[in-house]
């Protein structure tokens, strides 16, 4: 084999392996890409349910006289029954409460979010109690006769309850990693307050029973069912723990005022003349509804109306 053979050979093998490994397959970048930081902009809706205290638990009634026969004939101050029924109830609400929301996110640079939350929940809070009182003073006339003790003493029963409520809030919140928010939050709160008062009483005469027996006084009964509005604050935190979807922790307190029960009339029939009333009282009670509620929840991000992605990028 002369020179010029081998040369033509070792041209063909050389050239060969540099053509192969030029055509080699490309295997890329073997490191996965990383995953897409949550995305918290846009609409959302979910569930909740927890639960609900009252921090108003006294339910104060007053009572009055609007007519006292007996307070001439007996010589005491005008009204001197009145107060068997001015005590204070002790009425704690508490129950379970559920539904849901909806509400829009809107990221303000990296950290900071802003957004609006509107919920509606059914409650199970009620609550009930009573109150006892007792009044009354001795004849102060010419005839020692009439100079006994005169007493009157009552129950006053009384219940209260939310039996759905709702807000629209504003929220304010920090994101303390890409999928932890942390928020406050407060607006309107609005709910179907209801509340009834029952009283009852007796009039009657220690050591006197033969000849003045127990008379009882007139019971009464009021209610009411009625929409009430006020306000509320209150914070949370929410996890984004799947795209899309997030779990919350929240706690509302909330103030929707007062509602009175008024003019509670309970006449006490005159037990020396059957047809004529000796005594009307009245009475006004007044119900409070404060409270604090307590609830988890999960949501759902829709992204609708999130910014689009070149307007984030500037």
């Amino acid at each position: 084999m002369n020179l010029l053979s081998i040369s033509t050979i070792l041209i063909a093998l050389t050239g060969g392996s540099a053509l192969a490994a030029d055509h080699a397959p490309w295997k890329g970048d073997a490191s996965p890409s990383p995953a897409p930081p949550p995305s918290w902009s846009g609409f959302y809706a979910g569930l909740n349910a927890g639960g609900g205290v009252s921090t108003s638990t006294i339910v104060p009634t007053s009572g009055y006289s609007v007519f006292d026969w007996a307070a001439g004939v007996y010589n005491l101050p005008f009204g001197w029954t009145s107060g068997y029924r001015t005590a204070n109830a002790s009425v704690g609400q508490a129950g379970v409460i559920g539904g849901g929301q909806i509400g829009y996110n809107f990221l303000i640079g990296p950290s900071w979010l802003v957004g609006f939350e509107t919920d509606f929940q059914g409650t199970g809070l009620s609550g009930s109690g009573s109150s006892t009182g007792l009044a009354g003073g001795s004849g102060n006339t010419t005839h020692a006769a009439e100079n006994f003790l005169h007493l009157q003493s009552g129950i006053v029963s009384v219940s209260s309850g939310l039996d759905w409520i709702g807000t629209v809030r504003g929220r304010l919140g920090l994101l303390a990693t890409p999928s932890v928010l942390i928020f406050a939050t407060g607006g309107l709160a609005y709910g179907n307050t209801n509340g009834a008062v029952n009283t009852s009483g007796y009039h009657w005469h220690p050591g006197h029973e033969d000849a003045h027996p127990e008379n009882p006084v007139t019971p009464t009964w009021s209610s009411f069912d009625t929409a009430s509005a006020g306000w509320t604050v209150g914070g949370g935190a929410e996890w984004m723990f799947w795209p899309g979807w997030s779990a919350k922790i929240e706690a509302l307190y909330y103030d929707l005022g007062s509602r009175s029960v008024n003019g509670q009339l309970s006449p006490l029939i005159n037990p020396a003349a059957p047809n004529s009333v000796a005594i009307i009282n009245a009475a006004d009670t007044t119900f409070n509804y404060q409270g604090v509620i307590a609830r988890a929840g999960v949501n759902y991000h829709f992204n609708w109306g999130a910014p689009s992605a070149f307007l984030a990028k500037d």
